[in-house]
């Protein structure tokens, strides 16, 4: 079953980019945040090359991820000005697909 679930809002900043995904569905919430988790953990052990288009995976990018009461919010940023346009680039790309869709409720 689809349905619109998550609102999400995509915000470039000086450093690099901020993706806030929240829900007012309750069950959704705890998907967010564990995907945000497990993406998390994959940077972590695998390292930016298991996602090679993820903004997150530019050289010197540095991943932040705070719980929010209604989903999670993700600060992808770098101190090296070459690399903010490519952080944002990547997520533009990234985001401008699931932006209009609809996700699923079921994971």
């Amino acid at each position: 079953m689809m349905m619109w679930a998550a609102k999400r809002k995509i915000t470039n900043t000086v450093k690099g980019v901020r993706i806030r995904v929240a829900s007012d569905d309750l069950a959704y919430v705890r998907r967010i945040r564990t995907h945000c988790a497990t993406h998390e953990q994959t940077l972590a052990q695998a390292g930016p090359r298991q996602q090679p288009v993820c903004p997150a995976a530019v050289t010197g990018a540095r991943v932040r991820i705070t719980t929010l009461a209604n989903g999670a919010e993700l600060e992808i940023t770098t101190d090296a000005p070459e690399a903010v346009a490519e952080i944002q680039a990547r997520a533009t790309r990234l985001t401008r697909g699931f932006l209009g869709r609809p996700l699923s409720r079921n994971p």
